[in-house]
């Protein structure tokens, strides 16, 4: 009786120990943010969270210095996300555009 009682109370904390663990995991948003320079015609900063539909974010060609390479406007629009609890994955470039993956723990 006292072997059977022991497992029981070893197996009822070791549910209880899986059940907290399964809480405690962090839920995380993830945002995309796409820019693409004034040089091309579908130019501006696009940003989709959590896989919601991609929102534009124009960019004033007068604050651009170079149309084809100045990325400041993306880097303080990335630097004020960080700011706010994103955390930069990774980034993408090519020929037309740069691409930031953020993560933000909820």
């Amino acid at each position: 009786m006292k072997k059977h009682l022991k497992l029981i109370l070893v197996t009822v904390v070791l549910f209880f120990g899986v059940l907290e663990n399964l809480k405690a995991q962090e839920k995380c948003d993830y945002a995309i943010v796409k820019y693409i320079a004034p040089y091309y015609v579908e130019s501006g900063i696009f940003i989709s969270i959590s896989g919601k539909e991609f929102e534009k974010v124009e960019i004033k060609k007068d604050k651009v210095a170079n149309k084809l390479n100045d990325y400041t406007v993306l880097l303080n629009y990335i630097s004020s996300m960080t700011e706010n609890g994103w955390h930069v994955l990774n980034n993408i470039a090519n020929e037309t555009s740069i691409m930031f993956i953020l993560e933000k723990k909820s």
